[in-house]
């Protein structure tokens, strides 16, 4: 069972993954389409970098070659959503 804390982290990250659905399931499914990525950033989330990397990764995992996940908008999409994310799990527990 996760803390309240991280119960949020995850709601949010699950959030903007949803949002991103990078793979463009229909809105139905994506909300649950991308749970299992979740631990994996929460355990990432304190480095953006690391963030970054672990996206690429998941889109990797998802099928995704490289010359998909070196795009500029792709390359755009992963750096806010990393940043998002961070900024969200550094920032002050009572904004939350």
């Amino acid at each position: 069972m996760l803390s309240m804390e991280n119960q949020k982290i995850y709601d949010f990250i699950q959030k903007i993954l949803e949002e991103w659905n990078p793979i463009g399931v229909p809105e139905y499914i994506a909300d649950v389409e991308y749970l299992d990525y979740i631990p994996l950033l929460i355990k990432n989330a304190h480095d953006e970098k690391n963030l970054e990397k672990q996206l690429v990764a998941i889109l990797k995992y998802m099928g995704f070659d490289n010359s998909t996940t070196q795009r500029k908008k792709v390359q755009q999409d992963i750096k806010e959503i990393a940043r998002k994310i961070w900024l969200y799990v550094n920032s002050e527990p009572c904004s939350h």
